[in-house]
C-alpha cells in the first residue's frame, strides 16, 4: 500500500488565498527546503485542477528544456 501525503500551504490563521484567489504567503528558505524534502521520494503527485493548469505546463518546459531552468523565489 503506498502513503498519501498531504502537503498544504496554509497560515497560522487560516488563511490560503488572497483576495485576487492566488497563494498569498512569502516564501522562505526553509519553506522551500521543506517542499523540496518533502517531494524527494514520491511517485506520483495528486493536483486540483486549479494548481495543475499552472503546474503542469511550468514543469513540462522545464522537462524539455532542463538547462533553461528558471525559479521566481
Amino acid at each position: 500500500m503506498r502513503k498519501l501525503i498531504v502537503q498544504v500551504v496554509i497560515s497560522l490563521d487560516g488563511f490560503v488565498k488572497g483576495d485576487d484567489g492566488r497563494a498569498n504567503i512569502k516564501w522562505d528558505n526553509e519553506v522551500w527546503k521543506f517542499c523540496i524534502n518533502n517531494l524527494k521520494n514520491v511517485d506520483c503527485i495528486l493536483l486540483g485542477r486549479n494548481t495543475a493548469e499552472c503546474f503542469i505546463p511550468y514543469w513540462k518546459g522545464v522537462a524539455d528544456n532542463p538547462m533553461g531552468f528558471t525559479t521566481t523565489r
